[in-house]
């Protein structure tokens, strides 16, 4: 799709604008004041509309010396725009562009991936907080809650190193 259709489409996406356009194409170049008042719209709804009109190229904004006021005009690629616009419309054809837009997908296997990362650690932190509420339970002697301390952060180093080498291994 070239430029001009992307900035006609912007530019005629909006009934207010496509206003705003027939406007001065038929009444030369006129204030926002004077747009606002014509089309019945609130002038900060006309000011947003110029701005964007402007933005894509279709409106240029001058000084009145005589007023002291902004004017607006039309460009020569809105005149031509328009012109095609209204003999389409006149022919009965109808005017339907196609626009693409790239869509962004996540693949499922990215999901599942992040999750099996996140969900790998989960068992060294079981077997870590086993291992110190064993430690600190009311249990016979201290040699046997040792033992179970160690035993678990033993647990835990090697499930640890072993979802490392899983991870790595992808």
């Amino acid at each position: 799709m070239n430029d001009t259709v992307k900035k006609a489409i912007e530019a005629f996406g909006d009934s207010t604008r496509y206003e705003i356009l027939k406007l001065l194409r038929h009444e030369g170049p006129l204030s926002a004041n004077e747009i606002s008042v014509k089309i019945n719209k609130h002038r900060a709804t006309i000011d947003k509309h110029l701005k964007i009109l402007s933005k894509v190229g279709f409106v240029t904004r001058a000084v009145d010396e005589k007023r002291g006021v902004y004017v607006y005009m039309l460009t020569e690629a809105a005149r031509s725009v328009l012109d095609e616009f209204n003999k389409a419309v006149k022919e009965g054809r109808s005017i339907k562009p196609y626009i693409s837009i790239p869509i962004r997908r996540y693949k499922i296997l990215k999901v599942i991936n992040t999750v099996i990362k996140r969900l790998v650690y989960v068992p060294s932190i079981i077997f870590f907080s086993l291992g110190f509420i064993g430690f600190f339970a009311p249990v016979s002697t201290f040699l046997f809650r040792t033992i179970w301390l160690c035993i678990f952060l033993m647990l835990t180093w090697a499930w640890f190193f072993f979802a490392r080498s899983l991870l790595r291994s992808r």
